[in-house]
This record gives structure tokens, C-alpha cells and sequence, in this order.
């Protein structure tokens, strides 16, 4: 059963950029959304990946353009709560924030 995690985008995306804010990720363009997760396919359509449906959020980036998504994924495999729906704005954070280090 997937639950939604709609109710909870406004948290996430508040401690989203609390952290953004404090680790000073001001040289990046960064959206911060609520979507299914998927999988795009060659055609330009789009799947939605069983596998990625247990990810509670992610990041994802463009190093070149200096252009984030932080996304929290609309439907999870087990009730969210606050403190959880926290814990990944948090982590997604600081993925982005480690995007500033050289490779």
C-alpha cells in the first residue's frame, strides 16, 4: 500500500531550506518538489520505477548549470510522519550541499 506524503510538502520543503540556507547554497538554482518518482524512458515518457518507490525523497542535479531538485516522492510504502518526512529533507540537504565539492 503506498501512503501520501502531500500533506507533509510544506514541512519538507520549509526544513529544506532551513538547511539550504544554513549550509549557504546560495549559488545554486534549487527546486524543491513533491512528484512520484520515476524513471524516464527514451520515448520522453516516464515510468514509475517499483524499485525507486520505496526512496522517500532524492536529489537530483545538473553540476554544470549549478541546478538542483530536491524531491520528496508523493507516495511512500509506509505511513510518513513528521519527524521522518524532517529527517529526509535533512539528508537530501546535505547531498545538495556536497554538491559544491569538486570531483
Amino acid at each position: 500500500m503506498a501512503y501520501s506524503t502531500e500533506d507533509f510538502f510544506p514541512v519538507f520543503k520549509e526544513e529544506c531550506s532551513k538547511w539550504l540556507d544554513f549550509f549557504n547554497l546560495k549559488n545554486w538554482e534549487v527546486y524543491i518538489t513533491l512528484e512520484k518518482v520515476v524513471t524516464p524512458q527514451e520515448d520522453g515518457s516516464s515510468i514509475v520505477d517499483q524499485d525507486l518507490l520505496e526512496s522517500r525523497a532524492i536529489c537530483r542535479s545538473n553540476r554544470v548549470g549549478k541546478v538542483a531538485d530536491i524531491v520528496l516522492n508523493q507516495y511512500w510504502n509506509y505511513e510518513p510522519d513528521e519527524y521522518e518526512v524532517r529527517k529526509c529533507a535533512f539528508h537530501e540537504s546535505v547531498s545538495c550541499s556536497l554538491l559544491e565539492l569538486e570531483v
